[in-house]
């Protein structure tokens, strides 16, 4: 379970696949590293599960239309949308809240350009097997190039089949102080031409990247700090990455919290179920084992509360769903000492959690 796992590119695809899931279906969902500024890729037991999960959740939002450069609020990327598309205030992107086709914008480490450009501008085959070493059943048909001021970025353009809806996905990368990956996932397999896509790749500008504070601000949701955790980063506009020193792990061993918001709303009828489900279909957490659960208040209302195991690493789940039926989860990761030394530090800050909507 101590595998090595720093390749950027397993961080980027758990954000790949979970980018499609502005879909409604329980199996979609997972933590939304989301992502933003430079992202730091975790590595070992912890490290691993960390990325899987900060790579898996951001929703649909309502908001005031947008015409003309739209400066994403998180973000250093500025662009005009398509017609229809509007901000999100549940990932860092747009959305079109008819077809709910989705625009998401992420930033890595300006170190992972190289590897991700030589592997976004290789044949669709090595793209696509690419992706299917990751476990991601992507078919990318073309592979293009856009001009963005001097520069021309890669267009890669495919098909995933989320939940049994087809989606045609479109990314493209960006060198600036960081990596930035741009992802189109559009449900109506033609609501979006090809040159409404370059169109859009083209108009991005970029400017200096926000602040931790900044994006921490943009979260649809609050929370308070407590020793020894630090922030680590803000992923997609939805996901808060937590550890024990705010900068990357050495050891790739210290526990981890990650709070995020969902990407679309659920069924909660039967909490129990549905917080195992919500865990399980986690991208790397199918085997986990369950050993306890029990309601608790979480987010400001009556939440449920999950404890497993996957081999030596502990995990801790806290979920409560929104009356709108989006929910906001809070899991914290580690060895099980590790954790039981923590839980004053765990407990007051999933005590703190509100969402801001």
């Amino acid at each position: 379970m101590k595998e090595k796992r720093s390749n950027p590119f397993i961080f980027l695809v758990g954000l790949f696949a979970a980018s499609a899931t502005t879909l409604s279906a329980p199996l979609a969902h997972g933590l939304e590293p989301g992502l933003n500024q430079p992202t730091p890729v975790l590595g070992g037991a912890v490290g691993t599960k960390a990325n899987t999960l900060v790579a898996n959740t951001s929703v649909a939002n309502t908001s005031v239309a947008q015409v003309g450069p739209t400066l994403i609020p998180g973000t250093s990327i500025s662009l005009t949308p398509p017609p229809g598309f509007i901000l999100s205030d549940q990932f860092t992107g747009f959305v079109d809240p008819d077809s709910l086709s989705s625009i998401v914008v992420a930033e890595m480490p300006a170190e992972a350009y190289t590897e991700l450009v030589d592997i976004f501008t290789a044949s669709p085959a090595a793209v696509t097997e690419a992706f299917a070493e990751q476990g991601i059943v992507l078919e990318v048909e073309n592979i293009s190039s856009v001009p963005v001021g001097e520069s021309e970025v890669p267009m890669v353009e495919g098909t995933q089949y989320v939940n049994g809806i087809r989606v045609k996905k479109y990314f493209t990368i960006l060198r600036s102080d960081s990596t930035l990956l741009l992802t189109f996932n559009v449900i109506e397999g033609e609501q979006l031409s090809r040159e409404t896509i370059a169109n859009t790749i083209q108009s991005v500008a970029i400017a200096p990247p926000p602040s931790i504070q900044d994006k921490v601000a943009e979260l649809p949701f609050t929370f308070q700090m407590a020793e020894p955790f630090q922030i680590l980063d803000v992923f997609a506009g939805s996901s808060v990455l937590l550890n024990l020193s705010g900068k990357p792990d050495p050891s790739e061993e210290d526990p981890v919290i990650i709070i995020a918001s969902s990407v679309s709303s659920v069924p909660s009828d039967d909490m129990a179920t549905l917080s195992t489900d919500i865990l399980r279909a986690t991208r790397g957490f199918a085997e986990v084992d369950i050993t306890e659960q029990s309601p608790v208040d979480f987010a400001g209302r009556e939440g449920y509360f999950t404890r497993g195991t996957l081999e030596e690493i502990s995990v801790l789940q806290y979920l409560s769903v929104l009356p709108d039926g989006f929910y906001i989860r809070l899991i914290a990761l580690g060895e099980s000492e590790d954790l039981t030394e923590l839980m004053p530090a765990i407990q007051a800050i999933q005590s703190s959690v509100a969402p801001v909507r």
